[in-house]
């Protein structure tokens, strides 16, 4: 196995052939694993200079990077959960303060900074 720090992405000869990377490092099949465990559960894979792998938390947002998700969040709620209920707002089988309650709550619960 293989690991790229420049694409951050997973490797494998059998699979890639020669057309990996240039700074690909080696890993064993059980760093792999520890490796991906860890990006399963929220860590970032950092190579230090020398080439060592490790795990480290990922980097704090910043407030325009943190509204940025919270818009994402809402937005997929919205669509999922608020959208249904204005389409039966107009179709008269909910009422607006419905639909305008989900907003709210969608809202409430993706804040943004």
């Amino acid at each position: 196995m293989f690991y790229s720090p420049s694409t951050k992405g997973f490797y494998d000869r059998d699979i890639h052939g020669e057309n990996m990377p240039s700074d690909v490092l080696e890993i064993t099949f059980e760093k792999y694993r520890e490796l991906l465990d860890g990006q399963n559960n929220g860590k970032v894979i950092v190579a230090t200079s020398d080439g060592i792998l490790t795990l480290q938390e990922p980097p704090e947002l910043n407030k325009e990077e943190k509204d940025a998700v919270a818009n994402a969040q809402r937005q997929a709620a919205y669509i999922a959960e608020a959208d249904p209920l204005f389409f039966q707002w107009q179709a008269g089988e909910a009422t607006q303060e419905e639909w305008q309650a989900k907003r709210s709550e969608i809202k409430a619960r993706f804040p943004k900074e």
